[in-house]
């Protein structure tokens, strides 16, 4: 059988085994995929060194700094999913109200805001005495103290730059970055 070659882009700095690596990786195939949808968008995982790194393949080839442009593209758009608390430890009418927005303005080629609420949580399920929504496990943080996920989220994404993209995907992690987590990666735990 012959060997594909469809072009590739080997995402070094990424580590499969890492929570955070992983989310990493599936969020950029994600919004390649939603950016440029007739690439043909493929990942697969490929042992590198001491770690498993992600890999893209396309249908046609994509340099690594218009892969890094592409992404940076993407986090300059408005982020109406960050805004509607600091937390996810809302009423179920507030969120119901947002989620029913988020809905409304969702298409096929832009869902984001509907995603993201899906992955937050769901009206339906309550807690706090039926006083908040229950939440999903992608909230890794509660509000207790002052670390605010979705105020975390809207930091994250306002301060990374193209710079720091690169480096993410293509260079081993230093954690040398200011201390602005969401504690996906097992360091932060410590």
């Amino acid at each position: 059988m012959p060997r594909d070659e469809s072009p590739r882009l080997l995402l070094s700095g990424l580590d499969g085994s890492n929570p955070l690596g992983f989310l990493a990786a599936v969020g950029t195939l994600r919004t390649a995929t939603l950016a440029k949808p007739y690439c043909g968008w493929r990942m697969k995982w490929l042992s590198h060194g001491a770690i498993w790194s992600p890999e893209l393949v396309t249908s046609r080839g994509i340099p690594p700094e218009e892969l890094v442009e592409l992404l940076a593209s993407a986090l300059a758009r408005e982020t109406p999913e960050f805004d509607f608390d600091k937390n996810l430890a809302v009423s179920p009418k507030q969120f119901r109200k947002v989620a029913h927005k988020a809905q409304h303005c969702a298409s096929p080629r832009e869902r984001v805001h509907a995603d993201f609420m899906a992955a937050f949580g769901c009206d339906a399920l309550e807690a706090g005495d039926g006083k908040i929504i229950q939440d999903t496990a992608l909230r890794t943080m509660s509000g207790s103290g002052h670390q605010h996920f979705l105020g975390t989220m809207k930091q994250l994404v306002k301060e990374t730059a193209t710079c720091d993209l690169r480096r993410l995907l293509f260079e081993t992690w230093t954690y040398s970055d200011r201390k602005l987590g969401l504690r996906w990666d097992p360091q932060e735990d410590r």
